[in-house]
């Protein structure tokens, strides 16, 4: 079991006369002040020796002005001590850049690239390329963090000399619903070899970055593919895990994934989002000839991919006709594949035959259900 020990030290205490209660209130429980989070990390880092190893965060940033700073704060309120915070600004234009700049005046641990838009791929790209710390994390720029995410995950990674550690996420809406993300993780500490932890991503779709903490020896040389705007998290979660000899995982939800409208997790359609399906494939190939249950579950991925992006289209067939009948004639193509696979449920094997023998009834029932 993994249990993450916290030095006294670490604790912080300021010395404020009682006599002012209301300034002891203040400096205590209002982390998120500007003043009292340069005090808490002033205070980290002096009580670590320098041997602690640097972490280093990534935030990929463009046009999210108006949660950019809860993420900021959220990343500066971590109990691990040493991190480097890379804000790379992708060409905003609503004042995320000046924000950047304005935080980085004040922490000697932020770093700002600013760069013309070319995609979120391109922006960690350039983070990767900047980081000097032993650990890479990502975050993205409306999502947050809690405190202990980082300490948690170093300690997971030490512990049991692993290359990748990862954590479960909440799934947050603006409406305020909150769901535990089911990752199958059983235990607190759940140890698997680099092939295990691609075939449990893959299946349990834990295939984002930002749960996760990298050695520099799993992430040496991979980059995201910036011609992929859609599973280019998926793609670059299995080239990491392709170099990492064992991966450990625990249950705790430390990220906070926000889902907002128009965000790039729940905007509409577009005919680049059949990305998807070539990152899914890229996958399949990357996978060849490590073992046949590997194979499977990456050839399994590639069908829940075409059936992802009919449900992007809301299975509108009219609107989308030819991307919409080129997935599912993919999908009438691997139809015995499905149906013998272990890897998928009853419902999407159900799903797979209702479409391959009356496509456009099943869709029309399909879009009702939506609807």
């Amino acid at each position: 079991m993994c249990v993450v020990k916290v030095d006294k030290r670490t604790k912080i205490s300021y010395k404020i006369p009682m006599f002012i209660p209301s300034v002891r209130r203040f400096v205590v429980y209002n982390w998120q002040n500007d003043w009292t989070v340069r005090m808490i990390r002033e205070k980290r880092l002096t009580d670590f020796d320098n041997a602690t190893q640097m972490i280093s965060i990534i935030v990929p940033v463009y046009n999210v002005a108006q949660y950019l700073e809860r993420c900021i704060r959220s990343i500066l309120g971590q109990s691990y001590p040493k991190i480097e915070i890379i804000l790379v600004d992708d060409g905003s234009t609503d004042g995320s850049g000046e924000i950047c700049d304005r935080w980085q005046k004040n922490y000697q641990e932020i770093v700002v690239i600013h760069q013309k838009n070319n995609g979120v791929s391109s922006a960690r790209n350039a983070g990767l390329r900047r980081a000097t710390g032993m650990y890479v994390g990502f975050v993205d720029p409306d999502d947050y963090i809690d405190e202990n995410m980082y300490h948690s995950l170093y300690a997971c990674l030490i512990d049991n000399n692993a290359d990748v550690a990862a954590c479960s996420w909440l799934d947050e809406y603006e409406d305020g619903r909150k769901y535990v993300k089911q990752t199958g993780i059983k235990d607190s500490n759940m140890v698997m070899t680099g092939d295990e932890a691609i075939a449990h991503d893959l299946y349990h779709g834990m295939y984002i970055t930002c749960n996760k903490l990298l050695s520099r020896k799993a992430c040496c040389n991979v980059f995201y593919d910036e011609d992929i705007i859609n599973g280019e998290d998926r793609l670059f979660d299995v080239m990491v895990l392709l170099n990492a000899d064992k991966v450990v995982y625990i249950a705790d939800p430390y990220y906070h994934y926000c889902h907002r409208i128009n965000s790039a997790g729940t905007k509409g359609y577009t005919h680049k989002d059949l990305s998807l399906i070539t990152a899914c494939q890229k996958i399949k190939e990357l996978v060849h000839g490590r073992s046949v249950s590997l194979e499977k579950i990456a050839e399994a991925n590639v069908h829940h991919a075409y059936v992802q992006m009919l449900s992007m289209m809301n299975y509108n067939f009219i609107k989308y006709r030819d991307d919409g009948y080129w997935c599912v004639n993919n999908l009438r193509t691997e139809l015995w594949t499905i149906l013998l696979s272990p890897y998928h449920n009853v419902k999407f094997k159900v799903k797979t035959l209702l479409l391959f023998l009356a496509p456009k009834l099943m869709m029309r029932f399909l879009r009702r259900r939506i609807s």
